[in-house]
């Protein structure tokens, strides 16, 4: 299923040089997008552009998102802030607490 998503007030965390991840410094910086549109097909993103540059589409479903913002979500998966996920020496794996 194509999804179109039109009138994005901004679109945050976009990648437009197709790199799959930034380390050290280059995480420092945020790309955005305003006025913006995404269509998906399926769970990929298909493209995204300016309105301005939106022309005919064949989505199968459009969403008006009145100005909102979009955030990409990160491929990176992060804990839950002290969450022990190794061991602690003499607990059991049933006992294992939050760090505090």
């Amino acid at each position: 299923m194509k999804l179109l998503v039109k009138n994005i007030g901004r679109i945050v965390g976009i990648e437009t040089e197709g790199r799959l991840r930034r380390c050290g410094a280059e995480m420092d910086r945020l790309d955005t997008l305003d006025d913006a549109w995404l269509l998906t097909d399926g769970e990929r993103i298909a493209a995204f552009g300016r309105m301005t540059e939106l022309g005919e589409t064949d989505a199968d479903r459009i969403v008006d998102a009145g100005g909102g913002m979009l955030f990409r979500r990160s491929a990176i998966r992060i804990r839950p802030p002290g969450l022990c996920r190794e061991p602690r020496a003499g607990v059991s794996g049933q006992d294992q607490r939050p760090f505090v």
